[in-house]
């Protein structure tokens, strides 16, 4: 289930937006901004989504099985 936040860029200091979270903006984060969409200012609003990525998690959790078994195998 994806959680949809809403954002609002304080400032910028050197390579980190200063950020506050929610709909009272009480929540602050400091974020490098090249993880932010090319052109961002200082008081523009933001839309966050954040979304679990279930297939990456199955991935590394079968490459942790593999190494695992190796390893047990191996002694």
């Amino acid at each position: 289930m994806k959680k949809n936040i809403k954002a609002y860029i304080d400032r910028i200091e050197g390579d980190l937006a200063v950020i506050y979270l929610g709909d009272e903006q009480s929540d602050k984060i400091d974020l490098p901004i090249k993880f932010l969409p090319n052109g961002v200012k200082e008081d523009m609003h933001l839309k966050i989504i954040i979304d679990i990525d279930s297939q990456s998690s199955k991935d590394v959790s079968k490459e942790v099985e593999d190494l695992r078994s190796k390893l047990i195998n191996n002694q």
